[in-house]
């Protein structure tokens, strides 16, 4: 674990260090990948620290991910790597009836609306939901939230 933190602070590493961190470290390192999503913009040659960050807590397996998860739907540099590492996570995606498509936000205030379904799912529901880790399914999502939905 101390080489794979190491490494995901080196841009030649980052693209497998962050999120292999994520999986083999679990829960214990959601507050550090956390940290990344607000790491600072580098030069255009550097990996996407923010979505690898957001990829690697979906990777933990953990509920310690979700809230984070929830609140980089808000964040339009990765708002729709939160969506996937969602579904990834918990089998659950907001599903748009005009489109017959999972939503991804468009616009702050789509972005705005889904983290707040996402929150009230997950007060309600969240401590019961089974999560998945990283390897452990890739089929379709079992279970829909619709966003104009209580």
């Amino acid at each position: 674990m101390p080489l794979l933190a190491e490494l995901a602070r080196d841009p030649a590493w980052q693209n497998v260090a962050i999120p292999a961190l994520g999986e083999l470290g679990g829960p214990g390192v959601v507050p550090s990948l956390a940290g990344l999503i607000q790491y600072p913009l580098g030069p255009p040659n550097e990996p996407p620290v923010q979505s690898l960050a957001v990829r690697g807590l979906a990777n933990t397996g953990s509920r310690e991910a979700i809230p984070y998860l929830i609140e980089a739907l808000r964040d339009p540099l990765v708002h729709q790597d939160a969506v996937n590492a969602l579904e990834q996570l918990t089998h659950v995606v907001i599903w748009d009836e005009k489109s017959k498509h999972w939503l991804y936000p468009q616009d702050q205030v789509t972005a705005e609306k889904m983290a707040e379904r996402w929150r009230r799912w997950w007060q309600s529901t969240g401590q019961k939901a089974k999560l998945y880790g990283p390897g452990d399914c890739s089929a379709s999502p079992g279970q829909l939230l619709v966003l104009d939905q209580p």
